[in-house]
């Protein structure tokens, strides 16, 4: 795969981590993040990230927390006057697959030419063909285009011509 290694909360669908992610769609379906490289600290016996619970009784109101580590930082989920804010770490992989494969559905054929291609081990963008580069383009983004993929493909093709007449 990739050098490359996020924590579910530092996803932005940059294009590294749009190909990232796509290579991993098979393990994010069954819900497991991958563990990062080298980071043996934080795997239990059967390879998953470790969680646990703790009680600060210290505090004025006791908060029950849901530390998940991440290389050194720790996102935390708590529980305050009865209502629970809990997420287990198998939610953020749901919930990325559940993204990326929406986002994929738009683009069609592109997109599966983006799968297929970055399953054989092409892992950066440079090397796409040109309809999978336009679809990591086109899934490259915070938040998911406004435009559907043909009217985004039309846009950027007008931007194109425009440049070269000029």
């Amino acid at each position: 795969m990739t050098d490359y290694w996020w924590p579910p909360s530092r996803i932005y669908y940059l294009r590294d981590q749009v190909i990232w992610l796509v290579g991993l769609l098979d393990d994010l379906e069954v819900d497991r993040w991958p563990p990062e490289p080298g980071d043996s600290d934080t795997l239990n016996e059967h390879g998953y990230l470790t969680c646990a619970y703790i009680k600060y009784d210290e505090l004025p109101q006791p908060i029950l927390v849901w530390e998940v580590a991440y290389k050194g930082s720790y996102e935390i989920q708590y529980q305050r006057h009865g209502r629970a804010i809990v997420k287990a770490p198998f939610i953020d992989a749901a919930e990325v697959y559940a993204e990326m494969t929406e986002r994929l559905k738009t683009t069609g054929e592109a997109g599966e030419a983006l799968i297929d291609e970055v399953r054989s081990g092409i892992t950066q963008c440079d090397y796409l063909s040109r309809p999978a580069q336009r679809a990591c383009n086109y899934l490259s983004r915070e938040r998911r285009r406004r435009q559907t993929y043909p009217q985004w493909r039309a846009t950027v093709e007008k931007r194109k011509k425009s440049l070269k007449v000029q």
